[in-house]
């Protein structure tokens, strides 16, 4: 395997976590080295290995003394590297938790001088693994360490450790690696191994590790142990790396964020018939969209991997959807994400992603703009889109010699109470100007049922709890609140409620609803 035949082995080679190294190196040079240190960080970005270096770099018998580097030829700086010094003892916490273990390996041993070398190294790798009482058993030893002790533990959750340990070691916290800097070290094992290999392979390996160097370099060992005549092709890195597709992908979201469901699920299923990894497809799918919220805010597509007909795509996308409307859609995939695996159908949570956002896409459009019918003769105003206050509306002056008509939505609003019958008795007609606001509500309205009226505070009662939610989010009230008012000619508000008992009796809206998404009901026996 590359990452384990390439390991580096000198503090040089460690790569974009320079204020470790250049740190430690001047405490080896100096001798003024803690007793204990905590290495804190993402898996795959070099704790173990420093952790390592760092045994070598104390116990080297020819190090010279104006430098940290370990000589990696004297005996001490072979076995070492080998896994086979009895003076650098390396323990698993994740396997050895109990506080027995913590005794036996670590404080009992710690007690002995180094049988050759200068140091004795104790390299503990998942240390937030071991129990309160093996913290406990361990907190001694590191407060008052024997000379010859060197304590280095690891760990990729920092705040599981307790405080009284932290507090007594020096601590590192190793960061993510670029991209950039994951790919040129990808590039130089390349050249050691005398291979060729197409650059979209590695911008592709690398966007893949998610900062990891070790993952890097174990995807790229997968794919360079099938190539053949010294020639990495995209098939062999195909048959290793999940396949990513971007077009069908940016199609499956545009359609969704143009509110076009029945699109956007075809493209999803013709991506699911090729045999995708689904989840590695709804990752790819969060992808895309924080590439469109990157360039919309910062015109740059972030670390996503993406070529240049994919680019332009999304350049186009997102300088024609709103912020707010992508940031929406990342919280709906985000949610989705999660449910994948408690999902019995492994797909369901993408094509619910794909319909909510579509459902989402009404809202966005109807706050876009506001427009003045035009009467004849006269030029039509652009009114400046803001955010809605509790004003009278401003009445529009009219021109000389014109008069305009009254129409229903320029009738005073009177504020009488209302009676429940006279909400049945118009009610169809309520649902008729709710659709001029929004297209889908009406399907989720009529649901529901108008159960009272007190104070021209209408109860609606709906079957369904998501169904209540989706009404009671503000910019829906507001909708509504103005179909309420254009229908009955008053000021009126609503309370929702669920009425698990309705269930049954809204069949027919429930099969309205998968006529208009282009669904059925399965069943599920």
């Amino acid at each position: 395997m590359l990452h384990r035949l390439y390991r580096p082995q000198q503090w040089v080679d460690l790569i974009a976590q320079s204020h470790v190294s250049q740190t430690l190196t001047q405490e080896i040079i100096s001798g003024s080295l803690a007793a204990a240190f905590l290495f804190c960080g993402p898996r795959g970005v070099g704790k173990t290995t420093s952790a390592r270096l760092l045994a070598k770099s104390l116990n080297c018998k020819n190090r010279k003394e104006d430098s940290a580097e370990p000589c990696n030829e004297c005996e001490s700086c072979t076995t070492i590297a080998k896994g086979r010094s009895i003076d650098v003892i390396e323990i698993d916490a994740a396997s050895h938790t109990g506080v027995d273990n913590v005794r036996e390996n670590i404080i009992e041993n710690a007690r002995f001088t180094p049988t050759s070398s200068k140091y004795k190294v104790f390299i503990i790798d998942e240390v937030h693994m071991l129990s309160a009482s093996a913290f406990n058993a361990l907190l001694k030893t590191i407060e008052e360490p024997p000379a010859h002790a060197i304590f280095v533990m690891a760990t990729t959750e920092a705040h599981k450790v307790p405080a009284t340990i932290i507090s007594r070691c020096q601590q590192f916290v190793f960061k993510h690696i670029g991209s950039t800097d994951i790919k040129n070290r990808l590039s130089e094992l390349i050249k050691k191994e005398k291979l060729e290999i197409d650059e979209e392979i590695l911008d592709h390996v690398a966007w893949r590790a998610q900062g990891s160097m070790r993952d890097a370099e174990s995807l790229l060992g997968q794919i360079v142990a099938i190539a053949k005549d010294n020639k990495v092709t995209n098939e062999d890195a195909e048959a290793v790396l999940p396949t990513r597709k971007n077009e069908q992908l940016i199609a499956y979201i545009n359609h969704a964020l143009q509110g076009q469901a029945q699109q956007s699920l075809d493209a999803l299923h013709e991506i699911i018939e090729t045999g995708a990894n689904i989840p590695h497809m709804i990752d790819d799918a969060i992808d895309i969209v924080r590439a469109l919220l990157l360039y919309k805010s910062t015109q740059s597509y972030g670390t996503s991997f993406f070529n240049a007909s994919d680019k332009e795509q999304l350049k186009n996308i997102s300088e024609s959807t709103q912020t707010n409307r992508l940031l929406s859609t990342l919280d709906i995939l985000i949610k989705r994400r999660k449910e994948i695996g408690l999902s019995p159908i492994i797909h369901l949570p993408l094509e619910m992603a794909a319909v909510e956002i579509a459902l989402g896409a009404e809202n966005f459009s109807e706050a876009a703009t506001t427009v003045i019918p035009a009467k004849a003769g006269i030029q039509p105003q652009k009114v400046k889109q803001e955010a809605p206050q509790k004003k009278s509306p401003t009445a529009i002056p009219a021109q000389a010699g014109i008069h305009p008509e009254p129409t229903e939505k320029n009738k005073k609003i009177n504020t009488q109470n209302i009676e429940l019958p006279t909400i049945q008795k118009d009610w169809q007609k309520f649902i008729e100007h709710l659709h001029t606001y929004n297209h889908s509500l009406p399907l989720i309205i009529k649901t529901c049922k108008p159960v009272t009226i007190q104070q021209n505070t209408l109860t609606l009662s709906f079957p369904y709890e998501f169904h209540k939610k989706r009404i009671d989010e503000p910019q829906v009230r507001e909708m509504i609140h103005k179909a309420l008012a254009d229908t009955y000619n008053t000021s009126i508000s609503i309370e929702t409620t669920v009425n698990e008992a309705q269930a049954d009796e809204s069949d027919k809206a429930v099969a309205e609803v998968l006529k208009t998404f282009g669904g059925k009901i399965v069943d599920g026996a």
